[in-house]
């Protein structure tokens, strides 16, 4: 419409343009991502059997009550939990791809391709240091010690680590894949074990063999 005489001319309004989220699909998991999470913890939880991993109570300490001894039986499994789950990574970003994912590799599942790599190396360890195929200096108890210690440096550092990206997270005004959050879970998670072996002044130890196949079978009574 032309301008009429006598009456100002108004500017166009302003386009202010919004920043819109680079992942804009495959931000939640599906369902071959929750399947690969199940088998992860079932893996998880056969590295924990299979491992021999146990805690110990301190000398001279009072002997535990049923309660104390299921979180005891239940520590190397929730030790371990990160490691099968951490396994299926390269499942859970293809399947985004697949989905239209566009961002690439976020700030906190660079902690997962770094774990990935590792774990890959800790759960073979961990399935074979009891075979006796695999070489005898790589199953000593000196060995043992190293791997286990070596375990809970990288865990805690990393889980620091998941911490910091996750207050940066707090801040950040598009959102993130899911498997962002599901890495400061997992980091952040070992925390938990860790921190109940500290309090109640229990050691890591890996064992020779399979702990809980060679426990006799038979419920476990908590009062």
């Amino acid at each position: 419409m032309p301008p009429q005489p006598g009456r100002p001319v108004l500017p166009p309004p302003l386009r202010v343009p919004v920043a819109h989220s680079p992942v804009e699909t495959a931000n939640r998991p599906g369902v071959i991502d929750y399947f690969c999470l199940c088998a992860g913890v079932v893996v998880s939880l056969g590295l924990a059997q299979w491992s021999g991993l146990y805690i110990m109570p301190a000398e001279h300490a009072p002997a535990p009550g049923n309660f104390e001894r299921l979180l005891d039986s239940l520590i190397p499994f929730a030790a371990l939990l990160p490691v099968g789950i951490v396994l299926f990574w390269p499942i859970f970003f293809l399947t985004q791809l697949i989905s239209g994912r566009r961002q690439g590799v976020s700030s906190a599942e660079w902690l997962l391709w770094t774990s990935w790599l590792l774990f890959i190396v800790l759960a073979v360890w961990l399935a074979f240091k009891n075979n006796p195929k695999m070489p005898a200096g790589l199953a000593t108890e000196e060995v043992k010690a190293l791997v286990l210690m070596s375990y809970i440096l990288y865990m805690v550092s990393m889980a620091a680590l998941a911490l910091v990206l996750w207050l940066i997270d707090l801040f950040m005004r598009y959102r993130q894949p899911w498997t962002q959050a599901l890495t400061i879970v997992l980091m952040v998670w070992t925390l938990v074990p860790i921190s109940y072996a500290g309090a109640m002044k229990r050691a890591p130890r890996f064992g020779d063999g399979a702990v809980l196949l060679d426990r006799p079978p038979g419920p476990v009574i908590v009062q």
